[in-house]
């Protein structure tokens, strides 16, 4: 069973005649003519998810809307520090479509079905209620609503945010859009209704280990060339759709991870750049400075992307494996899948889903006493990634004879501290 992590608004029923706010007028009580009988609610937000360090779990903008019959009785806007913003609202009895939406700037432009003209959701510069008579937000728009740009963790310390080292970098998630869409009877007084956020991407989180049995051979492991995410549809829905199909076109990538395959990799992504030094093909003479600066920079960088972690495939204890790249990625949902876990030549015509291009170096002596250097390239395909899923993909490279992966994946809550999983 998938056991997902949400953000929760909590609705609560109070007192009714109550006004809604001090700053609402008498004509601004949230209420249109002739819709029933009203009862005052009060929203207020879980204050948990923003006490931590997870910024894809804090919520910074809110709006609501509800409707009834198709038609709007009632609107919200909350600007900075929403986790401690409640207010008052007046609704007629009777079943309330409620969609809300936080950080949506976080998506950047919303367009309908992502075509036609930029959609620009109402706002207000500070919190408070206001009726949203005239405007055109309706259900059917702001679920047909799409986004194209993925939020990014963001560089926080170790080393510099664009070498190409990954060891000791720190990042922070980001914040991430949230939706809702519920359909609740608006019946009496102290009544309580629960709104679930959900998140409108996926997280990706990366694991590497090298294979800890007797005769996975020994020595270095890079991931020297980077990592590769293919597949990449080009939106995703601000409200995510349970079934849907992607159309969207897959684009060649020009430049990354460039190899024979090149002209099947469609809508790619560099999660890891390129980490191995570059040699000039002249090197410094030695004995000139020049050389001893580019020995000791040769040397510094040797570490570069290495994998150390022992681990036995099918392990997932996070301390036994590298977070390579050590940031979460975040990624649009993609209904799609590819069915082979390993695909020999993986092509976007004739499948959609992710794949993964592993791109690694081993180092190591043979059984002759010589050294010897060899790289590899493994494809890795991903399941079919839902919004609002946290996706771990946990690698274990066996380097005997030859370098060969073994992946697997699981789904886990999105929360810090783990919980209920489900395998794959």
């Amino acid at each position: 069973m998938k056991i997902l992590k949400y953000s929760y608004i909590w609705i609560f029923a109070a007192m009714a005649g109550m006004i809604m706010t001090a700053c609402a007028s008498d004509e601004q009580e949230g209420m249109f003519p002739e819709k029933g009988e009203p009862v005052t609610v009060k929203f207020s937000i879980d204050t948990r998810a923003a006490e931590t360090d997870d910024f894809d779990s804090q919520v910074k903008t809110l709006r609501v809307y509800a409707f009834q019959d198709g038609s709007p009785v009632g609107y919200y806007y909350g600007g900075e520090d929403v986790p401690a913003h409640t207010f008052e609202w007046k609704l007629p009895k009777g079943e309330v479509w409620f969609y809300a939406v936080a950080n949506e700037q976080e998506a950047g432009e919303l367009l309908c079905e992502n075509k036609g003209d930029i959609f620009v959701l109402p706002g207000e510069t500070a919190g408070g209620v206001h009726p949203v008579e005239g405007l055109e937000v309706v259900p059917d728009r702001l679920e047909s609503l799409t986004f194209s740009r993925l939020p990014e963790a963001e560089y926080v310390s170790g080393g510099t945010e664009t070498d190409k080292d990954e060891t000791e970098k720190k990042y922070r998630s980001a914040i991430v859009p949230m939706t809702c869409k519920y359909r609740g009877t608006v019946t009496h007084d102290n009544q309580e209704i629960n709104l679930e956020l959900k998140r409108s991407i996926a997280k990706l989180q990366l694991y590497f280990a090298k294979a800890d049995v007797a005769d996975a051979g020994e020595g270095q492991l890079y991931m020297g060339r980077g990592l590769y995410l293919y597949n990449m549809p080009k939106y995703g829905y601000l409200f995510p759709k349970e079934k849907y199909e992607y159309t969207g076109d897959f684009n060649c990538l020009e430049g990354a991870g460039e190899s024979f395959d090149s002209k099947n990799q469609k809508n790619g992504k560099v999660i890891l750049g390129a980490g191995w030094p570059e040699e000039p093909e002249t090197a410094p003479q030695e004995g000139t400075p020049e050389y001893e600066e580019y020995e000791r920079n040769l040397k510094e960088k040797s570490h570069i992307n290495e994998i150390k972690a022992l681990a036995h495939a099918g392990n997932t204890d996070t301390k036994k494996f590298q977070w390579l790249p050590a940031k979460p990625v975040y990624l649009f949902a993609n209904p799609n899948e590819i069915t082979d876990r390993y695909p020999k030549n993986p092509s976007a015509e004739s499948s959609r889903g992710y794949y993964l291009k592993i791109l690694s170096h081993e180092h190591k002596m043979g059984s002759d006493g010589m050294e010897g250097h060899e790289a590899d390239m493994q494809y890795v395909a991903l399941p079919e990634v839902e919004a609002n899923m946290n996706l771990r993909l946990f690698s274990v490279i066996s380097m005997h004879a030859h370098v060969g992966v073994s992946a697997h994946w699981m789904i886990v809550p999105w929360e810090t501290g783990g919980g209920d999983v489900e395998f794959e």
